[in-house]
């Protein structure tokens, strides 16, 4: 009986469940002012990086690359926190918060991730290699020292929100640690107004 209930408690709390975004921090999805959102950027020390709020045609956009049959590439590619590394317009690399483990903080480095550059991804390039910055940035609005996204650099690419506030600073330390570079911009981009108007579609 002991060894069942461990059991039921490592299933609930594994993979993306209600049960274990509650546990790992989760806050119910609001809107956010773009003061807000600048205030949050502040609190998570993102003060001088540029800052973005995501707009709802990002999945729009995903639907028009990725037809019904490939619902699961959307999913990974519309999670809670996301890092795209992108070359020359294309994303070479994905990392996302249901491809980690680790509770109840989430080892962002458990598979040695973050130590190379691009950064490591355990998906498949088949998964994500038609997504392009150009088309991510129309769907980007501008809040805070926006910069020219162009197609012939290299730019690490950040999702994250106050809905996960402490896995996404745990992340953003990770990532300065790890690529702190003036020629590797870091584009923060905050998807809290985008996870409530489709939290219900999409998880």
């Amino acid at each position: 009986m002991k060894q069942l209930f461990i059991l039921i408690i490592i299933l609930a709390i594994s993979g993306c469940t209600p049960l274990a975004k509650m546990m790992i921090g989760y806050k119910k999805p609001a809107i956010l002012s773009n003061e807000e959102i600048i205030d949050w950027a502040g609190h998570c020390k993102l003060s001088k990086y540029p800052v973005y709020s995501l707009d709802s045609s990002y999945s729009t956009y995903l639907k028009s690359v990725y037809v019904t049959n490939h619902s699961y590439n959307r999913k990974n590619l519309n999670q809670f926190i996301m890092l795209m590394y992108f070359k020359n317009d294309s994303l070479v690399s994905l990392i996302n918060n249901c491809m980690v483990p680790g509770f109840p903080n989430l080892q962002w480095n458990k598979y040695g991730s973050f130590d190379s550059l691009p950064p490591k991804t355990l998906y498949a390039d088949t998964l994500f290699n038609k997504i392009r910055l150009s088309e991510l940035n129309k769907c980007l609005i501008p809040i805070e020292r926006p910069i020219r996204l162009n197609n012939t650099g290299e730019f690490l690419v950040l999702f994250a929100n106050h809905v996960f506030k402490r896995q996404s600073k745990r992340i953003i330390k990770l990532i300065k640690k790890k690529y702190a570079s003036p020629t590797l911009p870091l584009v923060i981009i905050n998807n809290d107004n985008f996870l409530f108007q489709y939290q219900q579609k999409t998880w």
